[in-house]
């Protein structure tokens, strides 16, 4: 009788392990950000997220701007992995970092222009 008692629930549990992942929370939106070299901070930038989960879960890919500037800079991403890369005119920056909650990012970056390589940080908090 015990077993009889037992199957059903075990039934309920098995059926809800099953099906597609969950996906991952979104960073879709507009995000207000700083980088900080060598003790210096940049003006506000303005970065716009797109999520679109391919070819990896939380793959996303955006601009960044200087606010007021209408040009700006194409980004990509993994907000699982915490990454965040831009590659533009043969300059390239690489953040490795961590979203928390979705809601803000802290990143060590490398900034690379020709030769030169600088050290820089960068957070995010979205609006």
């Amino acid at each position: 009788m015990k077993k009889l008692l037992i199957l059903p629930f075990m039934a309920v549990l098995l059926a809800s392990c099953g099906g597609d992942p969950t996906p991952p929370p979104s960073t879709v939106g507009v995000w207000d950000g700083t980088f900080t070299v060598n003790g210096r901070t940049s003006p506000p930038l303005i970065f716009t997220f797109k999520q679109s989960n391919t070819p990896n879960a939380g793959d996303f890919s955006g601009t960044a701007a200087v606010e007021n500037d209408p040009e700006g800079s194409e980004f990509s991403g993994n907000a699982l992995q915490g990454t965040l890369v831009s590659y533009d005119a043969g300059e390239s920056l690489n953040c490795q970092g961590t979203f928390t909650n979705f809601a803000q990012y802290q990143g060590a970056c490398v900034l690379t222009s020709g030769q030169d390589k600088l050290n820089a940080s960068l957070v995010l908090k979205k609006r």
